[in-house]
């Protein structure tokens, strides 16, 4: 069994301080930063590529990786893309042949709440249950590191699934 990385759909960084993933020998393979459109064809057409492979002969656990995706940052793009990817995903996957239940979306922001630096608490509270609906997995307080390939741990200090 392979570790690191591949074992996940996707790492997607979005945000103003998001940077260009390193594809150094031992960095995330499947490692994104949207910022254009052309970012955005890259990462759908990983995702389908994904998804094709997950319904290949794997196990089940390498199934679940495979359509499993982490979005990193809490803002306008990360609010934006983690909902459409779970959607996009589930649809593929359905006609894949494969439980749409088996997609996993984690939208993780280092902050205590969603749209951190908005001053308007109730837009973050409504926009933690849209994403709820979408079966996105919500995680503020959340700090995610990835060192050499490792897949990201969550430091689960505000740590709450949605």
């Amino acid at each position: 069994m392979k570790t690191g990385m591949e074992l996940i759909a996707a790492f997607l960084k979005t945000g103003k301080t998001a940077t260009k993933p390193s594809h150094k020998r031992g960095a995330a393979p499947a490692s994104f930063v949207l910022d254009s459109r052309v970012d955005a064809a890259k990462l759908r057409a990983h995702i389908e590529r994904q998804v094709e492979r997950a319904a290949g002969m794997v196990t089940p656990a390498r199934r679940r990786a495979l359509l499993s995706v982490l979005v990193i940052g809490g803002g306008y793009t990360g609010v934006e893309a983690a909902p459409s990817i779970a959607v996009l995903m589930r649809r593929l996957a359905l006609k894949a042949g494969i439980s749409p239940a088996l997609v996993h979306v984690t939208l993780a922001e280092a902050r205590e709440r969603l749209f951190a630096g908005v001053p308007d608490e109730e837009l973050a509270k409504r926009v933690d249950e849209a994403l709820a609906r979408k079966a996105v997995d919500v995680r503020t307080g959340a700090t995610v590191r990835v060192a050499g390939g490792v897949p990201p741990q969550y430091d689960r200090r505000a740590a709450r699934s949605g």
